[in-house]
């Protein structure tokens, strides 16, 4: 019996011995595992992060290209605004002071897209589609604008 409970034991050392040594190498492979999920994570963020500074970098570099077309769409508005002021001198009384008002409206309108053009060429990288947006709003403005007094006139 003393060798039974001898030999036993012998087991038992033997076995805890060989649980602890794969709880270990589990343990190894798990934090193996996590360092490079991490890495791969670290990689996958800075590799977007790179993306989008390439995407701001092309817009950005299309700015003067945008402001060019702006110019030229503000440019096609003073002509219309030049035939309305025409229209305004053969005007007469309530028609008259109707168009003025619009005109005015029309030179607000104007006033803002002017701005937001001139806010594109102090553009950051980071603030340039912001300011795009806006300045698109307030062509489209200025638009929606010339196409009401057109209609009235």
């Amino acid at each position: 019996m003393k060798t039974l409970t001898m030999f036993a034991a012998a087991v038992m050392v033997f076995a805890m011995t060989g649980c602890n040594a794969e709880t270990e190498t589990a343990v190894k492979d798990a934090e193996t595992s996590a360092k490079t999920a991490s890495s791969k994570a670290e990689k996958m963020k800075k590799e977007v992060s790179e993306a989008v500074d390439a995407a701001k970098d092309f817009a950005f570099e299309k700015r003067d290209e945008y402001q060019a077309k702006l110019k030229d769409q503000l440019s096609a508005y003073d002509k219309k605004f030049e035939e309305l002021k025409a229209k305004s001198k053969e005007k007469t009384g309530e028609a008259k002071a109707e168009l003025d008002k619009q005109m005015a409206k029309l030179e607000e309108k104007k006033a803002a897209a002017i701005k937001k053009m001139e806010a594109i060429k102090s553009a950051s990288k980071d603030a340039w589609k912001d300011i795009q947006g806006g300045a698109e709003a307030a062509v489209k403005d200025l638009r929606e604008a010339f196409d009401e007094a057109a209609k009235k006139f």
